[in-house]
């Protein structure tokens, strides 16, 4: 029986190493066109988006239900106003929250390293209007109207 579990870890650490059991969860995007806001979600049905005018964008990229490693980065969820800001910082985090950001909690965990499979969730932002976007590729075929790419936030899986 011990051998038996003995074996059975080593099967389950390997899948998980390599990538075979990990739990993964599709994000949604809604937009709301009058506060210019992006907002990312892990419900199909948007939460509370539909009923305060955010149009649905439909599945957008997949991310990780839980660590897998030390290197994996949590993709934070803040609030302020009427705009969501995402950052896989707990310092930028920190700095927003005090800043007077509600953290909403997370929108699962992403790859710090290109993992097969897995392209790069990038992010932009305006200031006319103020407003932060993430993309998994190149933004409206290089027609970025005033978007300044701000950094590549970490690794995820495109869309279903």
């Amino acid at each position: 029986m011990n051998r038996f579990l003995a074996i059975f870890a080593i099967i389950a650490l390997f899948g998980l190493a390599s990538g075979g059991l990990i739990c993964q969860q599709q994000v949604y995007r809604w937009y709301n066109d009058v506060y210019y806001d992006h907002f990312l979600t892990l419900n199909s049905t948007g939460e509370l988006a539909p009923s305060l005018g955010y149009s649905d964008e439909g599945p957008k990229f997949i991310t990780l239900k839980a660590k897998v490693s030390s290197q994996d980065l949590e993709l934070f969820r803040l609030f302020k106003g009427h705009q969501h800001f995402y950052t896989t910082s707990p310092k930028e985090k920190a700095q927003l929250v005090a800043k007077g950001y509600t953290l909403e909690g997370n929108i699962g965990y992403c790859y710090s390293t290109k993992k097969p499979g897995t392209v790069p969730l990038l992010r932009y932002f305006t200031s006319d209007p103020v407003n932060q976007y993430l993309w998994t590729s190149n933004p409206k075929a290089g027609n970025l109207d005033g978007w300044v790419f701000q950094r590549r936030e970490c690794y995820v899986y495109p869309e279903l």
